[in-house]
């Protein structure tokens, strides 16, 4: 039997190809985990450019980050474990969040992977994502990718932080986060 014919067969036989787990980084139907979520401080930005809070209960709380139109600024949410000081990703290929934009404009949401490192030689891959009004959307950084290009060789087994965050707005915005986890096959291409 041809290859194609197994695949065809497995499809229709309701075995088709599993996807791989997914991790999350963060419980966000725990409250004990909040502590894991700080506003993103960098640039000129302050903290006070960005306020978190939580909303929902159970497997529906979600965590709403309000950002304010700041220049030279990166309001948003840097997460990092709740246990330790990395998390070992080794067995996977990406982190997504899972976002929704509740305004009545686009928001440009960037997410960032970090490892440890000094920040002048940008240990990070990154990606953007415009998340439009009323929409919710993955957003997602590949290892290893950055801007739809080959990037820096993060480490996966030692990812220190994640960031979502806007890049100077000019508004302010909201967005709101439903889940973020690791997923896909270590060395995947995107």
């Amino acid at each position: 039997m041809h290859p194609l014919s197994y695949f065809i067969l497995a499809i229709c036989s309701g075995l088709a190809p599993v996807a791989a787990a997914e991790t999350a980084l963060i419980d966000l139907s725990d409250p004990a985990g909040d502590a894991s979520a700080v506003p993103n401080v960098s640039g000129q930005g302050k903290a006070n450019e960005t306020d978190i809070h939580f909303a929902g209960q159970g497997k529906d709380r979600s965590m709403v980050v309000a950002c304010q139109a700041c220049a030279g600024g990166f309001p948003g949410v840097v997460i990092t474990p709740l246990h330790g000081s990395a998390w070992d990703l080794s067995g996977s290929g990406y982190i997504e969040a899972s976002v929704s934009n509740p305004g009545a404009a686009d928001v440009m949401l960037w997410i960032r992977a970090d490892n440890a490192g000094d920040w002048k030689k940008s240990p990070w891959d990154t990606e953007q994502v415009r998340v439009g009004a009323g929409c919710t959307v993955p957003v997602r950084v590949t290892f290893g990718r950055s801007m739809g290009k080959q990037g820096y060789a993060l480490d996966a087994k030692a990812v220190t932080r994640v960031l979502l965050f806007e890049l100077q707005p000019t508004a302010p915005a909201t967005f709101v986060v439903h889940a973020l986890v690791a997923g896909g096959k270590a060395g995947n291409p995107p």
